[in-house]
C-alpha cells in the first residue's frame, strides 16, 4: 500500500515486516508490560541529491536532465488538514504511552466516563466542567491521581474519560450514584481497566481515509480546536521513558518476546524510486504474547 504527500516528490510505501540494521537509530519505551520499539533509519540524502529545484512549480532530476512538476496541494484546507492529523497523531501516540506508564488494570484503578445530560459542543466548557467536579470528587474520595481525556461523539458533543488510581494503592469502591451527584451535569459509567492495552483504547490514529466518516473515532478531528490538548492530569503521574540505543541493545531489552504488532514505512522518491528513509513501528505485550 502506498500514499503520496502533498506538495512533495516523495511516496510512502507500507511494509509488513521492519527489518533492523547495525545502523539504525532505535528508540525503545518500556510501559510496564508494553515495549514500543521505532526504527529510523539514518537519512540517505543521495537520492534528494540527485534532485535541483528549478522554479516553485518545476525540479531536475540531474542524472538524467528531466524537468518534473511539484505536486502541489490543489486545496490549501486538505494540507492543512494534513499537518493537523500528524500533529493529533503524535499527541495521541505519546497519550497511549503516559497512560500505559501510569495505569495497569489494578484493584486501585477505575476508569470513569462522564457524559452530559444536555450535550455540549464546547470543549471548554467540558474542560471547565471536569475542574469543578474533580475538586468535588478529591473532597470526598480523598488522595486520588488521574488522567482525563476529552473525547467528541460523533455529533460532536464532548465527553470526558477519568482514570483514576488509587495512591494508597488499596481497592478503589466508588459508588455510581454518588458520583454523578458529584458530577451533577448527566451521567457517569464506571468500569475496571481490564484492557491488555489500556492506553490503546484511546489512540485515535487519525487516517486519511477516515476523515470524512464520523462514525470512526479517528475521523473526528474537525471538532477538536485548533492546539487543542486532549488530557490533563494530576501532577504525581509519571511521564513515559524513553531510551534510545542501537539494535543490539534493542535484543538484550527485548528478550526472546515475540511482537503482537509490527509496521514499517519507506519513504522514497516518487520518479527514481530512491529510498530516502525508512520508519518502523513494534510493540511486545506480555499479556498478549506472555514472555517465556
Amino acid at each position: 500500500m502506498t500514499y503520496q504527500e502533498n506538495n512533495s516528490s516523495t511516496y510512502v510505501k507500507k511494509l509488513s515486516k521492519v527489518k533492523i540494521t547495525s545502523a539504525d537509530l532505535v528508540t525503545v519505551c518500556i510501559t510496564n508490560h508494553i515495549i514500543d520499539v521505532t526504527v529510523k533509519r539514518k537519512q540517505n540524502t543521495a537520492g534528494l541529491r540527485d534532485i535541483v529545484k528549478v522554479d516553485k512549480d518545476h525540479y531536475m532530476i540531474i542524472s538524467t536532465g528531466e524537468i518534473k512538476e511539484y505536486s502541489h496541494s490543489k486545496n490549501q484546507s486538505n494540507k492543512i488538514s494534513n499537518n493537523r492529523r500528524k500533529c493529533m497523531n503524535k499527541k495521541f501516540s505519546y497519550l497511549r504511552q503516559f497512560i500505559n506508564t501510569n495505569f495497569k488494570g489494578e484493584d486501585c484503578e477505575r476508569h470513569i466516563t462522564l457524559t452530559y445530560g444536555n450535550p455540549t459542543k464546547e470543549m471548554a466548557k467540558a474542560k471547565s466542567d471536569f475542574k469543578k467536579f474533580w475538586k468535588r470528587f478529591v473532597y470526598r474520595y480523598g488522595d486520588i491521581e488521574y488522567i482525563a481525556v476529552f473525547e467528541p461523539h460523533k455529533s460532536g458533543a464532548w465527553h470526558i474519560h477519568v482514570l483514576v488510581k488509587n495512591k494508597s494503592g488499596k481497592t478503589l469502591n466508588l459508588s455510581k450514584k454518588e458520583v454523578e451527584q458529584i458530577w451533577k451535569n448527566g451521567f457517569v459509567k464506571i468500569t475496571r481497566l481490564n484492557h491488555d492495552d489500556i492506553g490503546g483504547y484511546f489512540r485515535n490514529l487519525l487516517g486519511q481515509e477516515d476523515i470524512s466518516d464520523k462514525k470512526k473515532k479517528s475521523a473526528r478531528l474537525d471538532y477538536y480546536p485548533l492546539h487543542a490538548k486532549i488530557y490533563t492530569s494530576s501532577t504525581g503521574m509519571k511521564k513515559p521513558s524513553l531510551l534510545c540505543t542501537d539494535n543490539e541493545g534493542m535484543k538484550e531489552i527485548v528478550g526472546n518476546r515475540k511482537p503482537c504488532f509490527e509496521q514499517g514505512y519507506s519513504i522514497r522518491m516518487c520518479d527514481t524510486d530512491w529510498e530516502v528513509n525508512r520508519i518502523g513501528h513494534i510493540t511486545y505485550n506480555d499479556k498478549k504474547n506472555p514472555y517465556n
